[in-house]
């Protein structure tokens, strides 16, 4: 394949996607240089076992018990956290490990663009760490369980709300720990709060360059004719019902007004932030996708304003480099789903580092 039509390929695929901060799979830019296997992979497809076309149409049974109406969503939902008034609206704060604030640190979960419920999505990770950890997780208006409040959702605007809750919660010092584009607010918010902040940890979080500052589109979550979402991650290693309520929760905040507003300003977002730095002794611990890697790699091979690699693009988001660790991890952008024991390993020994 020509390089140049392997390029326009590429682009496409990123202006579809709406790039890494967005995606729930990188794997998709990979798929490019396969581009010639697709005619014998569609034979493959079409000839499934009976077992697969059992397990679609068991999937499809699934689906169709998702409701579509707000209210009866509402009444399957079941509660989890609590509500903290923000600017009059209600934000859901779930608190995990109680026993531990004013012993340990506190550890404060930011969601990836549009998370449905990072308490859900998260919880094998959230489980581990709250073990020995006090841990907050906060959803921002028209996440989980949190109102839509048809703000703006600025930086400024999610990390001031972020800043009341906490408060409200009465913890005046502790870490970050952001997925996705929120990693891009946690620089931000060290910013803003440096005196409160003891230290980020980024789990496969977006970086100014990595769409080598492209103007891109973003679509709607997609759904099937029903109105039902589809191509929700299952999450592995929980009971039945998490998932049940995870797809629930989903199916309510589906492409809400808040979030559409966010993922609309997402690209500018990362442009905005191109010259932002994690002030100088706030240390850094950054958990990356090793398929986030390489599509990083790719994107370099067509992309000139794409300078650096995934670890070097993190490294470079702090005034002082040597204050940043990095790990690549094996797997996808979802890391904390498959590698939520060695994320809380890693985080773990990070923290203990700090005074």
């Amino acid at each position: 394949m020509k390089k140049s039509m392997l390029k326009m390929i590429l682009v496409s695929q990123i202006v579809l996607t709406g790039g890494i901060s967005s995606l729930p799979n990188l794997s998709v830019l990979a798929q490019t240089q396969e581009t010639t296997n697709q005619a014998q992979e569609s034979a493959q497809e079409a000839t499934h076992s009976s077992d697969e076309d059992n397990s679609t149409s068991d999937k499809e049974a699934e689906k169709d018990e998702i409701p579509t109406d707000p209210e009866v969503l509402k009444q399957m939902i079941e509660n989890y956290g609590q509500k903290i008034e923000v600017e009059g609206h209600q934000m859901n704060v779930l608190e995990l490990g109680k026993e531990n604030k004013g012993k340990q640190k506190t550890l404060v979960f930011m969601p990836g663009l549009g998370e449905a419920s990072q308490p859900l999505t998260h919880k094998n990770l959230l489980d581990l760490l709250a073990e020995k950890y006090h841990i907050l997780v906060v959803e921002p208006f028209g996440y989980g369980l949190s109102d839509v409040s048809r703000q703006e959702r600025t930086v400024e605007n999610i990390n001031r709300q972020l800043h009341t809750a906490l408060e409200k919660m009465q913890v005046s010092e502790y870490l970050l720990v952001a997925h996705s584009l929120s990693g891009i607010y946690a620089v931000n918010y060290a910013q803003t709060y440096p005196e409160e902040v003891q230290g980020i940890v980024g789990m496969d979080t977006s970086t100014p360059m990595m769409n080598g500052f492209m103007d891109i589109q973003h679509e709607e979550a997609p759904v099937d004719d029903s109105g039902v979402a589809t191509d929700l991650p299952e999450i592995p290693d929980v009971d039945e019902a998490v998932n049940k309520q995870y797809q629930l929760i989903s199916q309510l905040n589906l492409n809400n007004p808040d979030v559409a507003d966010e993922s609309k300003r997402s690209n500018q977002v990362l442009i905005d932030a191109k010259d932002d730095k994690i002030p100088s002794g706030i240390p850094a611990l950054y958990l990356l996708a090793q398929d986030s890697y390489e599509d990083i790699e790719l994107r370099r091979e067509f992309m000139d304003k794409i300078t650096m690699n995934w670890e070097e693009q993190h490294k470079d988001l702090s005034e002082n480099s040597d204050e940043v660790q990095t790990h690549i991890l094996e797997g996808d952008h979802l890391l904390y789903m498959t590698q939520y024991k060695e994320m809380a390993r890693l985080i773990d020994e990070f923290v203990s580092q700090l005074k």
